[in-house]
């Protein structure tokens, strides 16, 4: 089964989406209003996504 896709708005370091990912899902697109502050999150999520 092809998984779901997931648009992640008010993503913030993405908590969320790395738990809707383990669950199955995809994230094809994530933003937040403060995405300066977030960077640092996501970059260290995508090295080490578990």
């Amino acid at each position: 089964m092809k998984p779901l896709k997931l648009v992640s708005l008010f993503s913030g370091g993405g908590g969320l989406d790395l738990g809707l990912e383990a669950a199955g899902f995809e994230t094809v697109y994530a933003t937040d209003s403060r995405a300066l502050q977030s960077v640092g999150s996501w970059r260290a999520r995508l090295q080490n996504p578990h």
